[in-house]
């Protein structure tokens, strides 16, 4: 789940049953601090609604995604997977920070939220199994369609 704070530029003019409000421009359901009569007060009840909700979610931790990522590239053959893998090796090879590159593809796959994970356990690619090193190095080299 992905949740914004909100800063009063993020207010817009709303017509709530005929009084003139605000809310926060991308919030589609009611919550509290969006729609409010004073932007400024609204603000403030946004994010203590966000932060809340948050808090109360069952979030993965990052060794978890990263976890799930290297169980997803045993079974998954796509250029995303072959590309992470790849990055994968790199940092592990040179030493140098997982870089981030984005690809158009990579809000529609799973691989966008590894990345992350991955780059802030950098040291953990480090300590992995050999089994786990294998896997990645497999995931590397699969051939995929046209390539």
């Amino acid at each position: 789940m992905l949740l914004r704070l909100a800063t009063i530029g993020d207010f817009v003019p709303y017509d709530f049953a005929g009084q003139m409000m605000f809310k926060v421009k991308w919030e589609e359901h009611l919550c509290p601090g969006s729609p409010c009569a004073d932007p400024a007060i609204g603000v403030t009840e946004y994010n203590e609604y966000v932060v809340k909700r948050l808090s109360t979610e069952d979030l993965p931790s990052l060794e978890q995604v990263f976890m799930e990522s290297l169980d997803w590239l045993a079974t998954e053959s796509s250029p995303d997977a072959k590309a992470y893998a790849q990055s994968l090796l790199d940092r592990l090879s040179i030493n140098k920070p997982l870089s981030l590159p984005i690809a158009t593809g990579d809000s529609m796959s799973p691989v966008l939220r590894y990345r992350y994970a991955a780059a802030f356990l950098n040291g953990r690619i480090a300590d992995l199994t050999s089994s786990r090193l294998a896997t990645i190095k497999a995931a590397a080299t699969w051939k995929t369609d046209g390539q």
